[in-house]
């Protein structure tokens, strides 16, 4: 099994991540997230829940303490 850790800049971060994923064929995306709110994050649009829409793998969003 083999892994690659990468870090990605960009303004939209769920957009680029999106592409990455595409355009790399990787099986599986594993973010943190900050925990807000579900409130906050149903108005705000955060980038995990983003990209848990718009993923086209399997999205492991685990959630910082």
């Amino acid at each position: 099994m083999s892994y690659e850790t990468l870090i990605l800049e960009s303004a939209h971060t769920a957009t680029a991540l999106t592409n990455h994923v595409l355009t790399n064929g990787a099986d599986l995306v594993v973010l943190g997230t900050r925990g807000h709110s579900r409130l906050a994050g149903f108005f705000l649009g955060t980038n995990a829940e983003r990209l848990l829409h718009d993923a086209p793998v399997s999205v492991l969003a685990v959630r910082g303490q």
